[in-house]
């Protein structure tokens, strides 16, 4: 809190999850994902977030020993061939293979 207003604002909330999530400036987080953040922080919606504010949502936070960044990016859909989503129509078997195959040629 740099002003001594007795809370800090969206902008000073931003800057600590950067320190926190150990982020790059030149990175950036989504502008949603930020906002997001602050309405589960600052829950009556003053504007500026209180000591007891922050300290309820920032035990929330603490999952299993998992720092912030470490369980934002346990949730975010891994990619990868180990990680490839299942198929949208189940795989056909052979017979079925071959049945559909003889249909399309006759």
């Amino acid at each position: 809190e740099k002003c001594k207003s007795g809370g800090i604002d969206f902008e000073e909330f931003r800057q600590f999850l950067y320190l926190v999530m150990e982020v790059p400036q030149h990175a950036g987080l989504p502008t949603s994902f930020l906002r997001y953040v602050w309405s589960q922080v600052d829950v009556d919606l003053s504007g500026k977030v209180s000591l007891n504010e922050f300290l309820h949502w920032w035990l929330k936070q603490l999952h299993d020993g998992a720092t912030p960044l470490e369980y934002y990016y346990s949730h975010v859909r891994q990619i990868g061939c180990r990680f490839l989503d299942p198929p949208a129509y189940p795989a056909l078997n052979s017979v079925r293979r071959r049945r559909a195959t003889t249909q399309l040629a006759g």
